[in-house]
């Protein structure tokens, strides 16, 4: 388990193993074991099946495959649209996220991250119930030259990053409040 600290968030990102090559396990922690508060609710994200987990509080329940690790990032839930992970690093946004924020006024999420020139990767945004994004144009995403917004999954936003003529990207979505 690593705890990540930057000026902008916090989060964990914590690794379990299954050595068994034969059978799945499910491995069940309360999260006070791992340093995470159980009065919390917690946004869960598997970094190699890039699949948004849902939300825990209490006791983590996970299944991990057969001689195999499941990777996750733990961000305490905001209410609020939040990065949650990205596909560049095994650190969820340690190295490649510089800076993000939600500004309550204009409800738009806006983030800062860098990558290597002549490559892409993806950043994962969690939208809770009461927001929602729509792309313009009749179109299924958004594109921005540099990245494109697409909605992956029933609270879950990709940002796919293109590095190409810049090693920094910032990035915003906009959405609207619903009750």
């Amino acid at each position: 388990a690593a705890t990540i600290k930057k000026d902008f968030d916090e989060w964990s990102v914590i690794g379990f193993f299954n050595p068994d090559l034969m059978e799945g396990i499910v491995k069940e922690f309360p999260m006070q074991r791992l340093w995470l508060n159980p009065d919390k609710t917690y946004l869960c994200y598997d970094f190699w099946k890039e699949q948004f987990l849902g939300e825990v509080s209490k006791v983590i329940r996970v299944k991990v495959d057969p001689g195999s690790v499941t990777l996750l990032s733990i961000h305490e839930k905001k209410d609020i649209p939040q990065f949650i992970s990205t596909t560049w690093h095994i650190m969820q946004g340690a190295i490649e996220m510089d800076d993000t924020g939600f500004d309550l006024s204009t409800n738009t999420l806006y983030g800062v991250s860098v990558g290597t020139e002549g490559t892409t990767h993806n950043v994962i945004i969690y939208v809770p119930d009461d927001y929602q994004w729509s792309p313009h144009q009749n179109k299924l995403y958004d594109d921005f030259g540099n990245y494109t917004i697409k909605k992956v999954d029933q609270n879950i936003l990709r940002i796919q990053l293109k590095f190409e003529n810049s090693e920094k990207i910032n990035w915003k979505v906009i959405f609207e409040k619903v009750n």
